[in-house]
């Protein structure tokens, strides 16, 4: 019964150890893929209006900080919007 134990063992720490390995190669494939497409998706829209000119809009997020009255600590949100650019 200890061998049926002890084999049973094994094999969960050798599954364990695949399993973590595996995660570890997924993370450093993914991560430079997941990271091009986030910054793809938050580029500027830019639109050339003539030869000097032009106009382009940018995902801009911001940190809100606020004091509540009889708090000693920050607290700070989040605050999304755009950027409006235009040059000529």
């Amino acid at each position: 019964m200890m061998n049926e134990y002890a084999s049973s063992r094994e094999t969960l720490v050798a599954l364990s150890e695949f399993g973590l390995i595996a995660t570890y190669l997924w993370s450093l494939i993914d991560a430079p893929i997941s990271a091009n497409a986030i910054n793809r998706r938050n580029q500027a829209f830019s639109w050339n209006l003539s030869n000097d000119r032009n106009l382009s809009i940018t995902p801009d997020v911001f940190v809100l900080s606020a004091h509540p009255p009889g708090t000693k600590t920050n607290y700070q949100s989040p605050a999304y919007g755009l950027s409006l650019k235009l040059n000529f």
